[in-house]
């Protein structure tokens, strides 16, 4: 069991190191977007609701950002076509990350979320632009290597936010009468 375990995550990496060309960068930058985002992303709605969003405008919000996703990735293909994946992976990356990200930041009511997530909806045309750049050089074989590659490490933040939540969550919390309770953290 050992020795079969061994080769297979010797040829695990033996495949990501056979990435070249524009596979090999996109796959070592896609850390760089994936973990931030996926730490913070899940308490976007909450932080909405901190500066004072009602439940019913973050559905809003939501919903809206969602529509112009859909808008966007009809576009996506054109636009990529018109301008080139590398010239149009930077320029909508800016605008649907980049921007969005310093709205979000100085936001003060619905309004300021509300464009960022119409922003934020050209997210569609990027991953259009990025996943043709990502595959264009490489073989078919390897096309399934790669987008495993790719998941992998917007994957792994969900359990590196899990851990810390579910150590603070036995540790400093009880459950009396069935609800939540917190524990001194001094005697």
């Amino acid at each position: 069991m050992k020795r079969i375990l061994t080769k297979r995550i010797g040829l695990t990496f033996s495949v990501l190191k056979s990435f070249q060309g524009n596979t090999r960068t996109c796959l070592l930058v896609e850390p760089l977007w994936g973990i931030p985002f996926n730490l913070f992303a899940p308490y976007a709605s909450l932080y909405m609701l901190a500066l004072g969003c009602t439940k019913e405008q973050v559905g809003t919000i939501t919903a809206i950002g969602l529509i112009f996703q859909m808008i966007f990735s009809l576009v996506g293909g054109y636009i990529t076509d018109k301008l080139g994946r590398k010239r149009t992976s930077l320029i909508f990356d800016l605008l649907s990350w980049s921007i969005p990200c310093l709205i979000w930041m100085v936001a003060q009511n619905y309004y300021y979320f509300l464009v960022a997530a119409i922003l934020n909806g050209m997210v569609r045309i990027v991953q259009n632009s990025w996943n043709c750049l990502m595959i264009e050089d490489a073989p078919p074989e390897q096309r399934v290597h790669i987008y495993t590659w790719q998941r992998l490490p917007i994957s792994w933040p969900v359990f590196l936010l899990l851990w810390p939540d579910s150590l603070l969550n036995n540790l400093l919390w009880s459950r009396p009468c069935g609800g939540y309770m917190p524990l001194p953290l001094f005697p």
